[in-house]
């Protein structure tokens, strides 16, 4: 460390790397191991269901993003996959939450019976129990994940906006899930949603990728389902603007009333 009245630089030892996008940081991350995989929650965001999450996790500032993993995902994956587009989009949304004007929710911020609202507008609450940290029923595995708007933690359990009300029971190892469960072995790397996940190497080099549902072009992409639907075109990268960001936020609220 160099003082140098009335500022201070500190000399490191590599380069620092800004945050990546969220399409990035999850596809990369899920390189690791079966444990941190994260592909099912990011190809639920850009399914042919839930398009309009995409802009908004791109443009906005202050998210801290709860994200189940692969493991969690698929042992509920029957009944999300048979989830009305209007369902799963509001639940979805009970794992993000926007802040209006303190930041996003790191880690340390996360202290008990800390709660918090949702984009999909009811409440999560922190607890601490057993040196772990939980949000409802959900244990927190991974925390503090960068990305250009925000956060991200990686959680165990599927939060279910119908039950609000859910708190760990620390007796147990694994938390029960609050959604019906799957019979039999779950796989992570089958889990639900993943053949949506987008080309990243295209997506960080602006060319096209394609996916099941749709072709991304660089910082864009256009979704068309069918012949008989039109094209969606959704924006994606960090927003410019905070008017960007509000009125984004503003669609995406409407859509969900």
């Amino acid at each position: 460390m160099l003082d140098h009245f009335p500022s201070t630089v500190h000399i490191l030892d590599s380069l620092l790397i800004p945050p990546e996008s969220f399409a990035i940081t999850f596809a990369k991350f899920s390189t690791a191991s079966k444990p941190t995989m994260v592909k099912s929650f990011l190809g639920a965001a850009y399914g042919n269901k839930n398009a309009s999450l995409i802009p908004l996790i791109n443009a906005a500032k202050d998210i801290t993003i709860l994200a189940p993993n692969n493991a969690a995902m698929e042992m509920v994956g029957g009944v999300l996959t048979s989830m009305s587009e209007k369902t799963l989009e509001k639940l979805l949304s009970y794992h993000i939450v926007i802040s209006v004007s303190d930041g996003p929710y790191y880690a340390a911020r996360l202290t008990n019976s800390t709660t918090l609202k949702t984009l999909q507008g009811d409440q999560i609450t922190v607890s601490s129990a057993s040196n772990s940290l939980f949000v409802n029923s959900a244990k927190i595995l991974t925390s503090d994940l960068l990305i250009p708007g925000g956060v991200v933690h990686m959680i165990d359990k599927v939060h279910n906006p119908d039950t609000i009300a859910a708190s760990p029971n620390p007796s147990l190892a694994k938390q029960q899930p609050v959604l019906e469960t799957a019979v039999g072995n779950t796989n992570s790397s089958d889990a639900a949603f993943t053949s949506y996940v987008p080309d990243v190497t295209a997506l960080a080099a602006g060319t096209t990728g394609t996916t099941d549902s749709g072709t991304y072009v660089g910082a864009s992409r256009s979704r068309t389902s069918s012949p008989a639907m039109a094209t969606q075109t959704a924006v994606q990268g960090a927003a410019s603007s905070n008017a960007g960001c509000t009125a984004i936020l503003g669609l995406a609220v409407a859509g969900m009333a």
